[in-house]
Parts: C-alpha cells; structure tokens; sequence
C-alpha cells in the first residue's frame, strides 16, 4: 500500500511503504479452509482468543475486520475499507496449500495486540513492522522466498523490498501470483 503525502514514505525507502495481510471474516476463513480436516474457527477461538474476538467485531463505520497489519500502535486488525484506503494498492498471494496458509495465519494471529516496533527489529519477537508481520507469519506457514537483508545495520525486509522479491518469484510455477492492482 502507498499513501501519498504520508511520513512513512519519507524513512522507508522504494515505493511500497507498507504491506498487510487479508484474512477475511470468521465466516470466510470457515469456508475457504473448510477441507482441511479441522475446524478452522474453532482452531482460532481456541489458540488465539483475544485476536478471534477482534476480528468478529466490525470497525466504526460497521465494516468486517479482514485484515491484521502492524501499524501505529501495534498489531491490529482492520476492515478491508480502512486498510485499502490508500493511492496505490498492489495484492499478491502466495501459492502455497490451504495446509500453509492456515500456519501463515495462526502465525499472523500469534502476533495480534505486540506493539509496533519504532527500533525496525527483526531480530525481536516483542514487536514488529508491517512486513515483519508478513515475513514472520508466512514463516510460520512454510518457506517462501523472502529474504531479510541488513539495511544501516539492522536485519529487515522493507515493504518495497518484499514486494520486488514476490514479483520476482511469480509466473509459471513461482511461490506468488498476482492478484490486483489500483491506481
């Protein structure tokens, strides 16, 4: 995502300066992983029950929470409308199993309510950054090739950087696909 005229475009560096993850509503994580064999929802309720009764609930303007992504003040879910709210939006999706997806998004719920990280560390699990979030939930879901660097010092993956390793990664056979792209 990218917000003209925000501060953040002026310390992260490429054009992406954040990302998030879509995880949908309870009703729409229950259908699109209802062939595993498991009870998806009642998996969340019973790991991570803080994070599954935030996104049952619906933002100010009654819209389903839909999206987790580390922001100012921390971990957080929003509505799909709040967090798409911006001048440039680009999705991809991985092209893993159902199986992963469902570890990436246990591994994105495990880190609901950590504060967001003013310090960029990735080397600490007490807060993160929005691609933090995303290179560490889909870590927890399986391998997909994205790689932190150092960048003045510090071990990160910035937003712009993870989106230029992703297109690198699609096409025929490759771990993401393109899905969208507003302007």
């Amino acid at each position: 995502q990218r917000r003209n005229w925000h501060m953040t475009n002026i310390g992260i560096p490429g054009f992406w300066p954040h990302v998030a993850l879509y995880v949908g509503t309870p009703e729409e994580i229950e259908a699109y992983f209802s062939e595993l064999d498991f009870q998806p929802v009642e998996t969340i309720k019973a790991l991570y029950p803080d994070a599954f009764q935030a996104l049952e609930k619906a933002d100010e303007s009654g819209y389903p929470m839909r999206v987790i992504e580390a922001i100012r003040p921390g971990v957080v879910f929003q509505s799909l409308e709040t967090s798409a709210r911006c001048d440039y939006l680009g999705v991809l999706r991985p092209t893993l199993g159902k199986a992963e997806k469902f570890k990436a998004l246990l591994g994105a719920l495990s880190h609901f309510g950590k504060p967001y990280d003013l310090n960029f560390d990735f080397t600490t699990e007490n807060a993160l950054v929005c691609s933090e979030l995303v290179y560490k939930a889909y870590r927890a879901g399986g391998r997909l090739p994205l790689y932190p660097e150092i960048i003045n010092g510090r071990r990160l993956l910035p937003p712009n950087r993870l989106a230029e390793q992703a297109v690198s990664e699609m096409g025929e056979g490759g771990a993401f696909e393109f899905v969208l792209f507003l302007d």
